[in-house]
């Protein structure tokens, strides 16, 4: 049903004015069988995926399209997988899409159960899209967050931070610690 809602938000009669990729016109050909056909065809891994192509392709959508596009991914969050929220956020902010706050919170509040699943492209990705769409998660959502990234390292910020300040006092005494095992 969201699917449906996004191809007929963007039906033929708004793809008048064609959009042009490096010298190459998109333009919309639709049918009304073919766009309920097509409808049934969208999940939370297609959309993500469409918008993901649009920004890879530096294609700006039509505001319709990306309202539409909004309002059915606000439907089918609850379906979405980590993948699917981080590609989705990156498009958005590559495509200079601005959700509504509101959208943005729901989002937040169906990732949040996720983070704790997702693998460090998909973690990495997704806060670079939320500052650049210049959201700020709350507090409780950063603590999962950066949970996750320790996670991940295998180490907490103190073990990391004691790390680097060992490796600037042996690049202080003038020698790597390649140079201080030979020498050993």
């Amino acid at each position: 049903a969201a699917g449906r809602h996004l191809l007929q938000a963007y039906s033929c009669s708004s793809s008048s004015s064609a959009s042009s990729i490096s010298g190459s016109t998109l333009g919309s050909t639709c049918a009304s069988s073919t766009a309920a056909a097509a409808a049934d065809f969208y999940c939370p891994q297609t959309l993500a995926n469409t918008l993901g192509a649009m920004a890879m392709l530096c294609y700006q959508p039509p505001r319709a399209w990306s309202s539409a596009f909004l309002a059915a991914s606000r439907q089918l969050l609850p379906a979405f997988s980590p993948r699917d929220f981080s590609f989705t956020i990156w498009a958005l902010a590559q495509l200079d899409i601005q959700p509504q706050p509101k959208w943005l919170d729901v989002f937040l509040v169906q990732l949040r159960q996720h983070v704790p699943a997702m693998d460090r492209a998909q973690l990495s990705a997704t806060i670079w899209a939320l500052a650049r769409l210049g959201h700020r998660p709350g507090v409780d959502w950063m603590q999962r967050f950066l949970d996750r990234v320790v996670a991940l390292t295998g180490s907490t910020p103190q073990q990391q931070q004691e790390q680097q300040q060992q490796q600037v006092g042996t690049q202080a005494a003038g020698s790597t610690p390649q140079q201080q095992q030979q020498q050993s």
